[in-house]
């Protein structure tokens, strides 16, 4: 579980939630501090090949599963497979 608003405030260091924030964040509205008053829109947004680059991970498949939720109720989940191979 991640506290959104706490965790955009605080982010600076490099971890696996800051990758996928930053690469949302380049397609979607989240350009403004908390609280999201609003609808979110993410458009357009690819993961490319370089995506977990940074990270040294082993060859494998991984799933991303991101569930969104506001006023105690999950909205949304996004599930993200990806294949590692060398």
């Amino acid at each position: 579980t991640l506290d959104f608003c706490k965790f955009a405030k605080q982010s600076k260091k490099l971890s696996f939630e800051k990758l996928v924030f930053d690469a949302i964040a380049t397609k979607s509205n989240l350009n403004h501090t908390c609280p999201y008053t609003h609808d979110i829109i993410v458009n357009n947004l690819v993961f490319n090949d370089n995506f977990l680059q940074s990270l040294p991970l082993p060859q494998g498949e991984y799933m991303i599963q991101m569930l969104f939720g506001s006023d105690n109720i999950w909205r949304v989940q996004v599930d993200i497979v990806i294949l590692i191979e060398e």
